[in-house]
């Protein structure tokens, strides 16, 4: 489903661009475009992060420090949906001039769960 959703807005961005072509120039509007799909990801952001349900402070306490951050994050993106949003597209912006940094990213996660499960056997957690 997300990925049907994603096609859509990228079929969406072409066919807008396709339509702005004719009056304005090629960098006009490319850059119309932009802004355009820019609008509708907060509007789409918006829309769900304001149906979310913050949970309680102490739930994420009692999970240990790497939750209570993780929910700290979470809480202060419902509550500052655009924040959010800047934060993700600049995030995202981070790791396509760097792409070494997904690899990073992704042995580390990979790293937590293999160490995660050697504690488990040796009877540390």
């Amino acid at each position: 489903m997300a990925v049907a959703a994603g096609a859509a807005v990228v079929a969406l961005s072409y066919a807008l661009y396709a339509l702005l072509r004719e009056p304005f120039e090629p960098a006009g509007a490319s850059a119309l475009t932009a802004v355009a799909m820019a609008l509708v990801a907060l509007v789409i952001g918006l829309l769900f992060f304001g149906r979310a349900k913050p949970r309680h402070r102490d739930e994420a306490e009692d999970a240990g420090p790497v939750a209570a951050l993780q929910q700290r994050a979470l809480s202060l993106a419902r509550a500052q949906p655009l924040i959010a949003i800047v934060a993700g597209l600049a995030g995202a912006y981070v790791l396509f001039r760097k792409p070494s940094l997904i690899a990073l990213i992704g042995s580390t996660l990979l790293g937590m769960r293999t160490q995660k499960k050697k504690d488990q056997r040796r009877g540390l957690i």
